[in-house]
């Protein structure tokens, strides 16, 4: 699954770094600001593998996005040095540890779906988020976004949470899945007014609590 976030790209300049030490190929792609792209998705990449491409400079120090989809990546501590990142894509990964990611505070987008992430407290230094993917997780607190004022979309989708009343001063939030989740008092969501996109599939509301959210966002599209 690659760019869960599609990004346009206008006037882009493609440069393939071919492998000849056993890396994987790096493609590098610049856009019309300078901004450099990397997708190293389905590359069976390791952590050994990605330190070994950002120390040799194969991942450039000023990669401003970073596709790292549907591979074997655990350690993201190599990453602490591309500070000039301000989108990242880990899904599909073998990722728990999350400390890492606190350094990388120019940080955008960040899309960690399927991975086997329980504490999300390291993001909370992320201020500049807009968007924001956890799906299918082993997260039940979610204090640790709460604090993130600019946050746009958040998607929770999949996992064991119970108590979203954090997520209640979110004023920004636009966008929220909670699809698949456990959540028994949907009240904290009535005080999100910039939402408009609200994913509640496969969670067990009453008819009652249906009809006050429909109320509270009459413009706005909710999947139950």
């Amino acid at each position: 699954m690659k760019k869960i976030l599609m990004l346009v790209l206008s006037a882009v300049t493609a440069v393939t770094l071919t492998a000849c030490d056993g890396l994987p190929k790096v493609s590098i792609e610049t856009d019309s600001e300078g901004k450099i792209m990397v997708d190293l998705s389905e590359q069976s990449i390791t952590d050994e593998q990605l330190a070994e491409l950002i120390e040799k400079g194969k991942i450039p120090a000023d990669v401003s996005y970073l596709f790292l989809n549907e591979n074997q990546i655990s350690d993201l501590t190599p990453l602490v040095s591309l500070t000039k990142l301000i989108s990242l894509e880990l899904v599909y990964n073998q990722i728990s540890d999350l400390s890492p990611l606190s350094e990388l505070t120019g940080l955008r987008e960040l899309f960690l779906w399927d991975n086997s992430i329980e504490d999300i407290s390291p993001l909370s230094e992320l201020a500049e988020l807009r968007a924001l993917g956890l799906v299918n997780n082993k997260i039940s607190d979610v204090s640790a976004v709460s604090g993130l004022v600019n946050l746009r979309m958040l998607q929770l989708g999949f996992n064991p949470i119970v108590d979203v009343s954090p997520l209640s001063v979110m004023a920004s939030l636009e966008i929220l899945h909670l699809y698949g989740t456990e959540i028994n008092d949907i009240s904290p969501l009535l005080e999100l007014t910039a939402l408009r996109n609200l994913d509640l599939s496969d969670v067990e509301i009453s008819e009652e609590k249906k009809t006050e959210l429909i109320e509270a966002f009459p413009e706005g599209v909710i999947n139950w």
